[in-house]
């Protein structure tokens, strides 16, 4: 099982998988190839599996994340991960390999499978003419998938044009079996979020402060704000809008917990850009008015939160396909003939 470092909606979904593998197989052990902050943050969830499951942390640190500045890259950012995990035969020499978007895993497994809902090399060729490390990249990832042409796992709603051309995807429903009970009506709550990468801080730090200022509490998920989101459930009960830059993860939990989104855009990221789109189109999601239009800000999410259960945001995550986790696993077990 190797995951990216990409955010925490990665490590989500492979927990999810795991755990229903680990049901239906008995004699199933898995091993996780994850970061260290990927551990700090979801070690009680990995511990929860059972006996059966390891962890070891710290093996793909340097994976892709996204950057701004393309002259901030270095090869060793991008595939040095490669080296480290190749160095436990427990994942190397594992009979079976599910991998994230990590398309190099494959020079070493071509039988991987991969998940996802887009490519790195597709996201990262914006910076190909300007960095040397993106350019071998984006070139040496295209030329794997041309060579393997790998399944991937991924959502049907959100996956891009690269993965469904690119790869023998597998269609998948979203990551949700059963939809969160919804205790309530009192959501008065607004959840900021930037995401695992971390380039949109600064954004979320003024988009809180212009809802606070317009009366509204809002929790961010910044470590160092005085009101941190905790991420348990009875804070997520509370939540009546999320502003967030749309991960998959993100937009997952959304989903499960039928919360309204605004999105805040992230102009040069062609994935983030392509799952804004996708769920604004799917009438999951609002674009959030300019930041420098404070006013705009706060009413709008003034008017999504108070619509509640209602309101057709909330209509529309309600009606979206479910159960992700069972077919994933489904396919998983019969592509690679396991409990027969």
């Amino acid at each position: 099982m190797v995951v990216s470092a990409n955010g925490f909606g990665h490590i989500r979904r492979q927990l999810l998988v795991v755990g229903e593998l680990l049901r239906r197989v008995p004699t199933l052990r898995v091993v996780f190839a994850v970061t260290e902050g990927q551990h700090r943050r979801f070690k009680a969830d990995i511990d929860d599996l059972g006996p059966r499951v390891e962890a070891l942390p710290g093996v793909t640190e340097q994976s892709p994340r996204w950057r701004h500045d393309p002259r901030s890259y270095e090869v060793s950012d991008l595939d040095g991960w490669e080296t480290e995990w190749s160095r436990y035969p427990q994942l190397a020499g594992a009979d079976h390999v599910l991998s994230d978007n990590l398309v190099g895993v494959l020079a070493r497994r071509p039988d991987a499978v991969l998940s996802g809902s887009f490519l790195w090399s597709d996201v990262l060729e914006v910076h190909a003419s300007s960095s040397a490390a993106c350019r071998a990249y984006v070139d040496r990832e295209r030329d794997i998938l041309a060579r393997y042409h790998p399944p991937m796992l991924a959502s049907a709603d959100l996956a891009t044009d690269g993965v469904r051309t690119r790869t023998r995807m597998v269609p998948l429903p979203w990551m949700v079996d059963t939809a969160f009970p919804v205790v309530g009506s009192d959501r008065d709550l607004v959840l900021v979020h930037g995401g695992g990468t971390r380039t949109l801080d600064a954004t979320v730090r003024r988009v809180a402060r212009v809802l606070r200022d317009g009366g509204l509490e809002a929790a961010t998920d910044l470590e160092d704000d005085d009101h941190c989101f905790g991420f348990s459930d009875e804070e997520w009960r509370r939540v009546g809008v999320v502003v967030c830059r749309p991960g998959v993860g993100t937009a997952t939990e959304c989903v499960r917990r039928q919360i309204p989104m605004m999105v805040i855009r992230d102009p040069g990221n062609s994935e983030a850009e392509h799952v804004t789109a996708r769920l604004v189109a799917l009438g999951l999601a609002r674009d959030l008015p300019s930041v420098t239009d404070a006013a705009g800000v706060a009413a709008t999410a003034r008017e999504v939160r108070a619509s509640g259960l209602d309101g057709p945001l909330a209509a529309a995550l309600r009606s979206r396909p479910r159960g992700g986790v069972t077919q994933a696993v489904d396919w998983l077990c019969d592509y690679w003939s396991l409990g027969t």
